[in-house]
């Protein structure tokens, strides 16, 4: 319980009413952690495996989706990335839930700035906003504006990209 309060995240319901496994869960937080404390390769094979696994468990805990999606982003597969957010956002929209419709869109507006499609990026990014302004989710909202920023600096508008930055502060 307490780890779930600190992380905000609701105590054992996914949207949909279904109860979340919490071995799931713990394979999803240790893949989550091991992620972010990579120091190689065999680290991030290692995240992968956990994450995969926490999947297996629970086919509905977008959150782990959504952490595969940007393993195998950063492992430079970009289309299993682009494929595994793309489910991932069918199946957010499926359950209703708009925080992970988000997150998902934001990594296929991170996944075509790396593509240099950048108005598909922006694109994204503004759908991602739009979403978190509606749930309120005032850190999403700063880091989708950032995202347009990052986006247009790439698209040598600067002025733009300062104007979204100057918001997402």
């Amino acid at each position: 319980d307490g780890i779930l309060k600190v992380l905000r995240k609701p105590t054992d319901l996914h949207e949909d009413g279904d109860t979340i496994n919490t071995e799931a869960y713990e394979y999803y937080l240790r893949a989550k952690y091991k992620w972010e404390k990579r120091n190689d390769k065999e680290d991030g094979e290692i995240a992968k495996g956990l994450v995969k696994k926490s999947i297996e468990l629970d086919n509905n805990l977008l959150a782990a989706k959504c952490l595969l999606g940007w393993i195998e982003k950063d492992l430079n597969n970009i289309e299993k990335s682009i494929e595994i957010f793309s489910k991932n956002l069918e199946q957010a929209k499926n359950l209703s839930n708009y925080e992970e419709m988000a997150s998902a869109l934001n990594g296929l507006g991170a996944v075509s700035s790396d593509g240099n499609d950048l108005n598909k990026a922006i694109s994204y990014h503004k759908q991602a906003l739009e979403i978190r302004k509606n749930i309120n989710d005032l850190k999403g909202v700063g880091g989708s504006l950032h995202n347009l920023g990052v986006a247009h600096f790439y698209q040598n508008k600067c002025d733009k990209a300062l104007k979204y930055y100057n918001e997402a502060l």
